[in-house]
C-alpha cells in the first residue's frame, strides 16, 4: 500500500470518483437552474409582449367606438373574432350582446 500525503491510492481514487460525481451533480443543478432561468425569462417577454398587444387592442376598440366602426382580428385560425362598437351592436338584432363588443368568429357563422 503507497501512501501519499497520507493518503493511500485507493483512497485517492475514491476520493477523485466522489469529487468527479459531485461535479457532474453541481453541472446538472447548474443546467437545470440555466433552463429555468430561460424559461422565466422566455415568459416575462411574453408577458410583456402580450400586454403591449392588449394595450393596441384596446386602442383599437377606442378608435373604433369614435369612428363607428368594426374590426376584426384573429390569431390564428379559429381564435379570432370582431368587435362591434356600442352603437353598431345596437343596431343590429342578428349578434348576441356582449359586454365587451366582441363575437367570436364561430359565433359569426
Amino acid at each position: 500500500m503507497t501512501k501519499m500525503d497520507g493518503f493511500t491510492k485507493e483512497q485517492l481514487t475514491q476520493l477523485a470518483i466522489e469529487i468527479k460525481a459531485k461535479i457532474a451533480e453541481m453541472n446538472r443543478k447548474d443546467e437545470i437552474l440555466t433552463r429555468e432561468r430561460r424559461i422565466k425569462d422566455a415568459n416575462d417577454k411574453i408577458g410583456a409582449l402580450i400586454s403591449e398587444a392588449e394595450a393596441k387592442i384596446s386602442e383599437a376598440e377606442k378608435i373604433a367606438n369614435e369612428a363607428g366602426v368594426t374590426f376584426s382580428f384573429s390569431v390564428a385560425y379559429g381564435m379570432g373574432g370582431t368587435y362591434f362598437p356600442p352603437k353598431i351592436k345596437e343596431d343590429d338584432e342578428e349578434w348576441e350582446p356582449s359586454d365587451t363588443g366582441w363575437v367570436s368568429s364561430s359565433a359569426q357563422c
